[in-house]
Parts: C-alpha cells; sequence; structure tokens
C-alpha cells in the first residue's frame, strides 16, 4: 500500500532501503530492528517506513489471509511450505496453488476482481501428495493451459493436468511418473525448456531421505535430475530421466540461462556437502539428448570471512540478476544459517565467485530469497524468507535489520558492507 505523508509501519524495503521480512508459507511474519527508547528494541511494525516507491509514496503493507483452515470448510491444513502463481482459468486474474507439506493438501486458490474474494479448494490430498513440499506450474500438455508438478518429500512427483475449460470444481487428472515413485524425497522442482525442443520438462532433486537403510547403504549419494515428459505426460510409463549427478543430499536445481548463451543452465546444490555448483548447458550429443558439464562454485568470502564464520552455502533457494552491470548473471543466495548475499560471476566462471554480504535476520534460519521491483524505480529489491528460531511473541533481543547492499544495521549502529 502507498501513502503520502505521513510515515507508516515498516516491513520491508528496497535496495536503497532495505529491511527484511519473513514469510513462512502464506502467513507474514513481523522481523524486528532496533529502535531508540529505554524499553529495548521497537518492533519493525511499530516503526515509521522510510521507504518510498518511485512516486515518492511511503509503502506498507497490509496482510490479507488467502487460505487457512477458517476458510477451507474445515480441512485440516497445516506446514504451508510455499506457492506459486499463474492464471490457470484464463480469466486475467492470478491464482494460487499452494502446498501444505504437514496436512498433505496441495490447495489452488482461484483469484477474482475482488481481491478478498477466492473459491478454494484441494487439488490433491493424502498419499498421492504425502509431504508435498513444491510445485511448479507450467503447460506441460500445450493445450494452451497451465499444469501443475508437485514435488512430494515421502517419494515421487506428480503431474496434475489442468481440465481446460471445466476448471473449477473439476477434477485434474494426474499421474506418478514411474521412474520417481518410492524414490526418496523429491525437495525441489521446477518446468523450464531444457533441451529446447520447445516443451517443458521437469528439473528436480532427490534428496533422498526415507529410504530404508539397506537402499541408503548401497547408494548414499542421490539424484539431480530432469525429466522429459511424454507426448502424452498422463502416460505413468513414458517419462524418462536424465540424471545430472548425484551428491550428498541434494536440496535444489534451478534452471537459469546462466552463461548468457540463450539456452538454459541449471544452479544447483548439496545441503549434505555444503556447496553449490551449475551445469553447462552444451547442447545436444550424439544422441540427440543434451549434454551438461557440470562445474563447482567456489565462494570467496573476502573480508566477510570474519563475519559469516562457518557460513553454508546449500543453494535451497536462489535468485538472479546482473547487480553490477558487466553483463554476467550472478546469483542472490542464502548464507545458512543467517545470512544473505549475492555471489559475483567472474568472467571465467571456473575462478572464484566473490560472496557480496547483503545482511543477516539472526537468529532466525535464513532459507528463501526472491527479487521483484517493489518500490517501481526499475531495480529488483529483495525479499526473504526463514525458519523461527526466536520467540514468536516477542521480537527478541538479538534480531536486527539490514539497510541496503552497502550498509548493514544492527541496534542502531552501521558498518560498511561489501560493495
Amino acid at each position: 500500500m502507498f501513502y503520502p505523508g505521513s510515515r507508516p509501519r515498516l516491513f520491508m524495503h528496497s535496495p536503497t532501503q532495505l529491511r527484511t521480512f519473513a514469510i513462512l508459507g502464506m502467513a507474514v511474519l513481523t522481523v524486528t530492528a532496533c529502535g531508540s527508547g529505554g524499553n529495548g528494541p521497537l518492533p519493525v511494525g511499530d516503526l515509521p517506513s522510510e521507504a518510498r516507491n518511485s512516486e515518492d509514496l511511503y509503502i506498507s503493507w497490509e496482510e490479507n489471509t488467502i487460505d487457512d483452515e477458517s476458510r477451507s470448510g474445515d480441512v485440516p491444513l497445516r506446514g504451508a511450505d510455499g506457492l506459486q502463481m499463474a492464471d490457470l482459468d484464463q480469466d486475467g486474474y492470478l491464482d494460487i496453488v499452494s502446498v501444505h507439506e504437514d496436512s498433505d493438501h496441495l490447495r489452488v486458490a482461484y483469484g477474482s476482481d475482488d481481491p478478498t474474494d477466492w473459491f478454494r479448494l484441494s487439488l490433491g490430498e493424502g498419499a498421492e501428495v504425502d509431504a508435498v513440499e513444491d510445485v511448479a506450474l507450467g503447460d506441460v500438455n500445450g493445450d494452451g493451459f497451465i499444469d501443475a508438478i508437485a514435488a512430494c518429500e515421502k517419494g515421487h512427483l506428480i503431474y496434475l493436468q489442468n481440465p481446460a475449460n471445466k476448471i473449477r470444481g473439476w477434477r485434474w487428472d494426474r499421474v506418478i511418473p514411474e521412474v520417481t515413485r518410492g524414490r526418496g524425497s523429491f525437495i525441489r522442482v521446477f518446468l523450464a525448456d531444457i533441451d529446447g525442443d520447445g516443451k517443458l520438462e521437469a528439473v528436480a532433486s532427490n534428496k533422498g531421505s526415507g529410504r530404508t537403510e539397506e537402499a541408503t547403504a548401497a547408494k548414499p549419494k542421490t539424484e539431480i535430475s530432469w525429466f522429459d515428459p511424454p507426448d502424452d505426460p498422463l502416460s505413468a510409463d513414458g517419462w524418462t530421466e536424465h540424471v545430472l549427478t548425484l551428491v550428498d543430499t541434494p536440496i535444489n536445481a534451478q534452471p537459469f540461462d546462466l552463461d548468457g548463451d540463450g539456452d538454459l543452465d541449471i544452479f544447483a546444490g548439496s545441503r549434505g556437502e555444503s556447496r553449490v555448483f551449475w551445469f553447462e548447458n552444451q547442447g545436444p550429443g550424439d544422441d540427440g539428448v543434451v549434454v551438461f558439464a557440470e562445474h563447482p562454485v567456489e565462494a570467496d568470502l573476502g573480508a566477510n570471512a570474519s563475519t559469516l564464520g562457518e557460513a553454508r552455502f546449500s543453494g535451497f533457494n536462489l535468485a538472479f540478476h546482473d547487480f553490477n552491470s558487466d553483463g554476467r548473471i550472478d546469483v542472490v543466495i542464502p548464507a545458512m544459517p543467517n545470512a544473505v548475499g549475492w555471489l559475483e560471476q567472474p568472467a571465467d566462471p571456473t575462478n572464484a565467485w566473490r560472496f557480496h554480504l547483503i545482511g543477516s535476520i539472526e537468529p532466525d534460519e535464513l532459507v528463501s530469497v526472491t527479487l521483484a521491483d517493489i518500490t517501481g524505480n526499475g531495480q529488483p529489491d529483495l525479499m526473504t524468507g526463514a525458519y523461527s528460531r526466536g520467540p514468536r511473541d516477542n521480537d527478541g533481543p538479538d534480531v536486527g535489520a539490514f539497510s541496503n547492499p552497502r550498509m548493514i544495521l544492527k541496534c542502531g549502529r552501521s558498518r560498511p558492507g561489501t560493495k
């Protein structure tokens, strides 16, 4: 919301006035900043905003609940872990598909001309979406309507096909590709045209938990793969898996044209090995299947080494942008457990990538990042999500806020960051 004149409450700032807030599922959690006065830190919700949009109006946020148990007809929704947005029914309004890991629900909320009026239902529930963790949206079967594919932590991927003109209240046909069934724990999934054939493929990470001790002992590392659907994606046996690598607890594999050559590469990470790496798309091989070359990403912490201590890079969530306008794509990445920054892609991507610290939301565990131009000034703003590691009924004494990529604010004091 934009307000002229007075300074409203603050939840987030742009790169020129950036503060943090956290999103857990679809619930907004306020993050504290340090203020003045004798009664301790002032909650960020009570701080006057310094963020303005391109029209010089102050920015504030108002929470609107879209889906929960009180609105779901007593469906026991638990563990909202993420969402994606698209116009599923082609009515000109964005719809929301959300995953609820703890209660095993894949939900959809159809939007309308009234942002408080949503048509809600479950796309999937129970064993077929067991511990559903992530969802990706895209037109997989080429009929012009957006389909869905979900990653389930207890065993498989599941593809759900948009029923087109019968969408609201109509069951989406679905299939569990046989190559993914009972494989362990799929944690992330993306849809993208990996091989340049004009059709969407799925990229997924299988972190491997939930397998038997015998299976884990026989193959301790698990796959990062891309999956090629058949002409009829509802054919369970028609999906083909192409394994990119085996690592200890792969946690993400995100498609993006990292080297700017017009095809999609994949930036990935391993939680078990605390490292990130990328796969360069080298085009089709002799058999017609696209070939990928794996490259390590060595992070140069520089002056941030003492500040970050034992920072870990797993790549669980990523965002991409050319921050220094050198023509090369850089990567926004959490530095676990509390910090976030961006990795500067070197001219030779086999060299070390310099890490630029943006800030920390200690004591919370930062896991999610996304970029959007909130202020309308043509520059991306950073929004973060985290697991709460402090009290939830008050801000706690250790929570700080960060301003912009060049300055970190902590309890009223500032210190230079990294340009």
